[in-house]
């Protein structure tokens, strides 16, 4: 199965949600803006050759160090050229993350971390455009001040749950009040199909490999072969996965989620234990999951030599 057009089906659409609502909630987008985000929407390529990633990803990660080196030397809020860079890196991020997601393929891992960072971007994003006015339609400047204002605050608000002991007060925190509907749809959309590739599937049955004709063997190979110690009569039984192992996280992300919430919501203070639980109990489960089982054979091969045939006598002559 190849898990790509699935992904691209399935978590396409929360990274597209994330661009249009930047693209229509920021007005005065200017060229230097538009350049950054479709440099960083490069990795889109490697939806079509994954070997390509590292090499897409390379002008991307320059534009990042670029953002960090404007952000800590700008005093204050950056204005001008440099907010017009940085509001660019916001406008092709979920483009970046999306690329990310469809050219690993084979590694569900990079896939789940790039929806996770994605959709984290996606909610600070939409704190930000919801606590702008919506008239007149705000400049990226303004967008850019209104992030950095909810990123801070929701840095002091989770140092203070970490110095109090838990979340008394879930209110504090600005990205809490995020909840779009169409968003919370598309993530759990998202997250279905970046999981479905670890759902397992029957093996291919294997069939027996055809013995040569001794008429087809050199007169130099037809010689008895070397007895084999501790030789079994069964055939070796490959690897497979059990069946219905991926349903297991499926249903475990989505219990775990449900489990969250409604603890969340009677006793907020308790939060950070059952999110430490519940990612350990996660990890143990996937590394359990992750072990290939063989199916019980016979264990005559730990008892030794199976008993070989009597030889019938010569037979002599009168």
């Amino acid at each position: 199965m190849n898990p790509t057009p699935i992904r691209l089906v399935t978590v396409g659409p929360v990274f597209l949600f994330g661009t249009a609502i930047l693209w229509f909630g920021v007005a005065g987008w200017s060229p230097v803006s538009i350049l950054v985000a479709v440099v960083l929407a490069l990795p889109l390529l490697a939806a079509a050759r994954p070997a390509w990633l590292g090499w897409l990803i390379a002008p991307s990660i320059v534009l990042f160090l670029l953002d960090g080196a404007l952000t800590w030397a700008v005093p204050g809020l950056p204005t001008g050229g440099a907010a017009e860079f940085i509001a660019g890196v916001f406008l092709g991020l979920p483009l970046w993350f999306l690329g990310l997601a469809l050219g690993s393929p084979d590694r569900p891992g990079m896939s789940l971390l790039a929806l996770t960072a994605g959709l984290f971007e996606i909610v600070t994003t939409g704190t930000a455009l919801a606590s702008l006015p919506t008239t007149p339609v705000p400049s990226a400047a303004q967008f850019l001040a209104a992030w950095f204002t909810v990123d801070g605050h929701q840095l002091a608000a989770l140092g203070s749950a970490l110095a109090n002991g838990g979340l008394g007060q879930a209110s504090a925190f600005p990205l809490s009040g995020y909840a779009d509907p169409v968003f919370v749809a598309l993530a759990f959309l998202a997250l279905g199909g970046t999981l479905l590739p670890l759902l397992g599937t029957e093996d291919a049955p294997v069939a027996p490999t055809p013995k040569p004709s001794r008429r087809d063997l050199a007169p130099s190979v037809r010689r008895r072969p070397p007895p084999v110690l501790y030789a079994t009569a069964e055939a070796a039984t490959p690897l497979h996965a059990p069946r219905g192992a991926g349903l297991v996280p499926v249903g475990g992300a989505v219990l775990a989620v449900a489990t969250l919430e409604l603890v969340a919501a009677a006793s907020p203070a308790y939060t950070f234990t059952i999110v430490t639980a519940i990612v350990v109990v996660t990890l143990v489960a996937l590394v359990r999951l992750a072990r290939p089982r063989r199916v019980a054979t016979a264990t005559r091969a730990a008892r030794g030599p199976a008993p070989s045939a009597p030889k019938a006598p010569l037979a002599r002559g009168p």
